[in-house]
């Protein structure tokens, strides 16, 4: 805004003394004031662009990008233990109540065998070879015990439990071998660079 005493003209003409469209004017006095508004941001605060994420933010939302995928891996992993320790105390509690019925098989055909030889009717030959049999499978169920039993413990210790704690598979589930065809290997490697929580972590950290 401002102020002129005399004939009107513009600021440009006052200090001109002349107007826009180039007519002389006369002399004036005046005075005249001006103002504007200013806007005054830095471009650069804290080592970065205004509007942007510090490298400080950028680093701990990596940070926690990495430490995401890391326990992602973890329990992925936890899961898999599991998995392969109750299956393999299933396959091996199924092949433990096989040997035990097949031992009393062994038994009933020893008993068989040392009742004809008590009665001469064979001889110690197959007398020894029906021995042999009933060890040798009194030997294979005392193996399958004793893998069932560290199965079992194996799986208490996939699952967090104390160090030695037994733990029992009560209505076991039928496991089922049946899958879906498989894509190429190549297919496969490109999906687990892609998907898996290991390489996201490394990759979370690189950045």
């Amino acid at each position: 805004s401002g102020y002129l005493d005399g004939k009107s003209t513009s600021p440009f003409g006052v200090i001109s003394d002349t107007t826009e469209e180039g007519v002389r004017v006369r002399d004036v006095s005046s005075w005249y004031y001006t103002g504007a508004a200013v806007f005054d941001a830095p471009l650069m605060k804290g080592g970065r662009l205004l509007g942007m994420d510090t490298p400080e933010t950028k680093k701990a939302r990596q940070g926690l990008v990495m430490q995401e995928n890391l326990q992602y891996a973890s329990k992925e992993y936890v899961i898999f233990n599991v998995k392969k320790a109750y299956t393999n105390v299933v396959k091996l509690s199924k092949i433990f109540e096989s040997q035990k019925q097949m031992l009393k098989i062994v038994e009933v055909d020893y008993n068989t065998t040392l009742a004809r030889f008590n009665q001469n009717l064979i001889s110690k030959n197959e007398l020894l070879i029906s021995e042999v049999r009933l060890a040798t499978a009194k030997r294979d169920l005392a193996l399958y015990k004793n893998s069932l039993d560290q199965t079992k413990r194996e799986l208490a210790r996939s699952i967090g439990l104390a160090p030695g704690t037994r733990v029992d598979i009560t209505n076991a589930q039928q496991i089922s071998l049946i899958y879906d065809s498989l894509p190429s290997v190549d297919e496969l490697l490109v999906r687990a660079y892609q998907q898996r929580p290991e390489i996201r972590a490394q990759q979370a950290q690189i950045k």
